[in-house]
Order: structure tokens, then C-alpha cells, then sequence
């Protein structure tokens, strides 16, 4: 591990980790969290288990050089206290605008996705393991599930202090995205890349996070055919129940 990026989700965190793979990184965000390590930190998050370590030991091999984002952020002392000599990026943004992003990102999910939402939690185990997943996040990064500006923005600064005071200042940079490649190049001694710096995950861009969690993870498709067999048996009991009333109704008095 050389780089822990400890910022707040929509501080830039996607820009930032594809920043860092066209860098030559290999970074693990939230998707391969999700893909490589979603029943490990299911456990975690369930409070089946207390040890993270374990959780690190088997996800985040050797070759694993930067993580961002959940549920790495909420977990930051475990992997710093892992990898005292890492360098450390706390992406920052105007903090009313990171909150209204982030406002914007759970409502557009509740709008867009509530049928498939509603339906795995009640038909899917995958589906009520992913439902408790991202209220557990939400919770542990802002203290409510639902969208709370006050909390969201207190746990965000407490975060950051508890970050300041155990990393050396010469092991953090406090990063904005709109600073482009130079600070960041400088802070991790990388030539600055020909290419323009990243920006990824912007609202109403056609990369949402959200988006590629729910149409492309492992975890997800799993979900779906767990709900497509539900949705069969289901309608089997059905056709099943209606022929023995039927039966029972054609019976002679």
C-alpha cells in the first residue's frame, strides 16, 4: 500500500482514483470493495465481527497500492496503523456543495432505483445484505441514513481533524480536484501526465457511481438472478394455489 485517500464521497474521490491508475496505481474504490471483499465487509458491517485486520489480510494483497472512498474512509485508522509510511490525500471540496452533491446522489438512486431496491430486499438475501451495506455507510459517515447537512458535515470535519492529528504533515496533502495534476504529481514525486486530469462522477454525467455499482458489480447480478428465481417460484405457488382452489371449488357437495 503507498496511498490512502481518506476524503469524504463527492470531494472528487472518482476523479482522483482514476488520477491515480493513470499514474500507474492499482487503486481498489468502493466498486472493487464490492467486488473482491463484499461478503468480508458485510460481516464487519453487520457487526458479525470486529476484525478488520482479517478483512485486509485477505482482500488487499501486495498488490493493492491505493484505496479511496467507502468503506476504506470509515476504516482509515485500520489500514493507516497497517501502513504507518503511506502517503495520505484528504480530497476536499466546498463543504455545502459536497453535501448537496451527495444529497442529489442518494435521491436520484431512491428515484431511480426503488423497484429493484424494494424487491431484492424483500425476495434476496444478496439484496437485503446490499440494502444493509449502504445504510450502514450511510450511517457510519453521517450519522442518519437519510440526507442530514448538520451530521453529514460534523462527521466530515471530525473525520478530517482525527486524520490530521495522527498522520505526519509531511505524509498528507490536502487536495482539490480543481488544482489539476501538479500537487498532486509533486506530493506522490510523479512526472505530470500529458493528459488532462480526470473528472469522473460529475452530476448528471453518464458515469455515475451508482449507476455502475447497480449495472455492472458481481455482487448486483447476483442479486438479479436471486430475484429472477424468486420471481419463478413465486408465480409457481401462485398457479399452484389457484389449481387447488380451483380443485377444491369443483369438488361435488
Amino acid at each position: 500500500m503507498k496511498v490512502i485517500c481518506a476524503g469524504y464521497p463527492k470531494s472528487g474521490t472518482k476523479s482522483l482514483a482514476h488520477a491515480l491508475r493513470i499514474l500507474g496505481y492499482k487503486v481498489y474504490d468502493v466498486e472493487e470493495a464490492i467486488k473482491y471483499g463484499f461478503d468480508e465487509w458485510t460481516k464487519i458491517l453487520k457487526n458479525e465481527s470486529t476484525d478488520v485486520d482479517a478483512v485486509i489480510d485477505k482482500v488487499y494483497t501486495e498488490d493493492v497500492e491505493a484505496i479511496v472512498d467507502n468503506p476504506h474512509l470509515i476504516f482509515f485508522e485500520n489500514f493507516f496503523k497497517r501502513w504507518p509510511g503511506v502517503k495520505v490525500i484528504m480530497s476536499v471540496r466546498d463543504e455545502n456543495e459536497q453535501f448537496e452533491s451527495y444529497k442529489r446522489m442518494l435521491d436520484d438512486y431512491e428515484k431511480n432505483y426503488w423497484f429493484l431496491r424494494t424487491m431484492s430486499k424483500i425476495l434476496t438475501p444478496t439484496g437485503r445484505s446490499m440494502d444493509g451495506w449502504d445504510e450502514t455507510m450511510r450511517m457510519a459517515i453521517s450519522g442518519s441514513v437519510k440526507p442530514n447537512k448538520l451530521t453529514f458535515i460534523g462527521h466530515m470535519r471530525r473525520h478530517f481533524a482525527f486524520v490530521k492529528s495522527i498522520v505526519p504533515r509531511n505524509q498528507m496533502l490536502t487536495y482539490d480536484i480543481s488544482q489539476g495534476w501538479e500537487p498532486l504529481c509533486d506530493f506522490l514525486n510523479k512526472p505530470v501526465p500529458i493528459e488532462h486530469f480526470p473528472m469522473r462522477n460529475k452530476t448528471g454525467g453518464s458515469d455515475q457511481i451508482i449507476d455502475k455499482v447497480l449495472t455492472q458489480s458481481r455482487v448486483v447480478k447476483k442479486m438479479k438472478v436471486e430475484l429472477l428465481v424468486s420471481f419463478t417460484l413465486l408465480q409457481f405457488v401462485l398457479c399452484l394455489s389457484a389449481w387447488v382452489l380451483y380443485r377444491w371449488y369443483m369438488l361435488p357437495i
